[in-house]
């Protein structure tokens, strides 16, 4: 008789030890393959929450009372946000919310470590020319002046693509299954959506985007699958394109002549995200991939660019489709700086 020896599985605690062991690991992996982006990161998304707490405790309050304080700065009065003042401080030079938030609102007034200014917190704050409330870091700014156009994708369900800008251009999926194209996003941090195109027939469809002049700046957060030429944004001329691992940017001269700029390949990887940025003054045109200048055009004049649809997913005559993920897309009617792109990108997802 041949004796057979039993060999047991492992036990369910034993599965979940060595899954809780692989989590720490990967966790230490990603710290030490790049510390200081991981740890700037994290100072982001710290920054980003306390704002967002600060942001939706004031637009709280201005239900309840009917209005934000008085001394709120409107945008188009002000350059400048005005700063929230450290909790404790009463003064001329910043807004106290002490009174107004704490304990109904919030139990304190979040603060930034970096703040240098005894008197402040490190947040700031406006209000937009609807009376609603908009906070942020002092110092990690998510949100630039000139937003026309803001779709962060994520509603994670039905049919329409939300615009989060105070011109409320909603966008509405074409021939896409909300089912399955709305997957969560492997980029992470506080995105928790994208839209997943098909390259076939995919789209979103914004109908009437705001007008933009010579100057003004488009911004992405593009995932091609595959390697082609997909247009992943198009207002017929200008229009944002994937070509074969470089990221391509075409739009038409004073002359109505077509003109395009290249980056370098590889500049825009397959299966992995990648945050583009393009800039145009009226006389130079830039593309920025991950928050640093790629590639800046010779000198031709740009158009500017009246009411007209945007399409998301192929180019406006329905073709060239995109296949890959797409996040976060946004119209800007200016041209953003490098700085600002800087900042920008590290916020990215937010």
């Amino acid at each position: 008789m041949i004796r057979r020896k039993n060999r047991s599985g492992f036990t369910l605690l034993e599965l979940l030890i060595v899954i809780g062991i692989m989590g720490v690991l990967s966790s230490i992996v990603v710290v030490a393959i790049n510390p200081a982006e991981q740890f700037e990161r994290a100072k982001v998304r710290k920054l980003v929450h306390e704002a967002s707490q600060l942001e939706k405790a004031l637009a709280q309050y201005a239900i309840d009372e009917g209005s934000l304080p008085s001394d709120t700065p409107t945008l188009n009065e002000s350059d400048d946000a005005e700063p929230i003042c450290k909790q404790g401080v009463s003064s001329s030079e910043c807004i106290s919310l002490d009174s107004i938030l704490i304990p109904d609102y919030l139990s304190e007034i979040p603060l930034d470590d970096y703040e240098n200014n005894s008197d402040y917190s490190g947040y700031v704050v406006y209000k937009d020319l609807e009376g609603q409330p908009h906070v942020s870091s002092a110092y990690v700014t998510c949100w630039s002046d000139g937003l026309v156009g803001k779709w962060k994708f994520n509603d994670g369900q039905g049919s329409n693509l939300s615009d989060s800008s105070r011109n409320e251009k909603h966008g509405t999926l074409t021939d896409m299954d909300p089912a399955t194209d709305w997957v969560e996003s492997s980029f992470g941090d506080s995105n928790s959506y994208a839209l997943d195109f098909d390259g076939v027939n995919d789209r979103v469809l914004v109908s009437s985007a705001p007008a933009l002049g010579e100057d003004y700046s488009f911004e992405a957060l593009v995932y091609p699958n595959r390697s082609g030429n997909e247009i992943f944004a198009s207002r017929g001329l200008p229009y944002f394109r994937a070509l074969t691992t470089r990221m391509h940017f075409s739009w038409r001269d004073t002359s109505s002549t077509q003109r395009s700029l290249y980056t370098s390949s590889g500049d825009l990887p397959l299966n992995q995200w990648s945050h583009v940025f393009v800039t145009t003054d009226g006389t130079y045109e830039r593309i920025y991939i991950n928050g640093d200048l790629s590639i800046q055009s010779s000198t031709y004049d740009s158009i500017s660019v009246p009411i007209s649809n945007l399409v998301i997913g192929n180019y406006t005559s329905g073709s060239y489709w995109f296949d890959g993920q797409l996040d976060d897309i946004a119209f800007y009617d200016r041209e953003l700086s490098p700085s600002e792109i800087a900042r920008v990108y590290k916020c990215r997802g937010y």
